[in-house]
């Protein structure tokens, strides 16, 4: 049985991660009531999001959840079995954070990859590391739909699929599931596009160029805010989805 310090956890939007490791938290504060988590995110909506599902999974942790971000709670609670912290917060409290065993971070393709010029390259790495030192046998899990990040200093946050330089947290993506299986599986649904088309749509798309089989974005960009292209918008959620709770 292989034993790793780091998980990294891979599965698409509205796979239920939150759910996911909400089910993890509850089992390892079930067999051992003095484990001590954090879920680390990076906005104050994430922190209530993540709060209310641990809530729904696990409601007797309930009064053993702490937040730590100054916008859901005017209260910093270091010391819960399990704390929900933003970033943000987090890092003003760090001198006085005690030791986790876990640390689980959200949408974690937001954390800068360590390379061997910057073994800390931003607010994330300074609080990894510093959870680190506190702990060394602390555990990291990692959870987003998107391994990767963008930019000069991006690719891919596992393995060696980054620059030569990159020092990852991961080395592998440890568990995944895609959209086609929780389709097949019925968990999700396929997305149905549904629109309005005005009578100036077919003429002003036809003037449109196209570059490399795509629409310019500029133009079609253009296109698409003028003010009867966005009514068109306003008239198909009328028609089909003013019904619904959220869109």
């Amino acid at each position: 049985m292989q034993v790793k310090q780091n998980i990294l956890i891979t599965a698409p939007c509205s796979a239920g991660k939150t759910i996911l490791f909400s089910k993890i938290i509850q089992r390892l504060l079930k067999e051992n009531p003095n484990f001590r988590t954090m879920v680390l995110v990076d906005r104050e909506i994430l922190v209530s999001q993540s709060r209310d599902k641990l809530k729904m999974v696990a409601p007797e942790l309930t009064d053993s959840i702490g937040i730590v971000c100054a916008s859901v709670s005017s209260t910093k609670t270091l010391d819960a079995p399990v704390t929900v912290a933003s970033r943000q917060s987090l890092i003003n409290n760090l001198d006085k954070f005690p030791p986790v065993q876990l640390i689980i971070i959200d949408e974690v393709h937001l954390v800068g990859t360590p390379h061997q010029d910057q073994p800390i390259p931003d607010q994330w790495g300074m609080i990894i590391s510093r959870l680190q030192e506190y702990n060394p046998y602390v555990r990291l899990i990692g959870c987003t739909a998107s391994p990767y990040r963008l930019g000069s200093r991006g690719g891919y946050i596992y393995g060696n699929r980054n620059r030569e330089d990159a020092l990852p947290y991961f080395d592998a993506v440890d568990a995944e599931i895609t959209t086609r299986e929780l389709l097949d599986g019925e968990y999700i649904t396929g997305l149905t596009g549904m629109a309005s088309i005005n009578s100036s749509y077919k003429e002003d798309i036809a003037n449109v160029t196209m570059i490399a089989g795509e629409f310019n974005l500029g133009q079609i960009s253009d296109m698409m805010c003028k003010p009867v292209h966005v009514q068109s918008c306003v008239d198909a959620w009328q028609k089909y989805a003013s019904d619904r709770k959220k869109t």
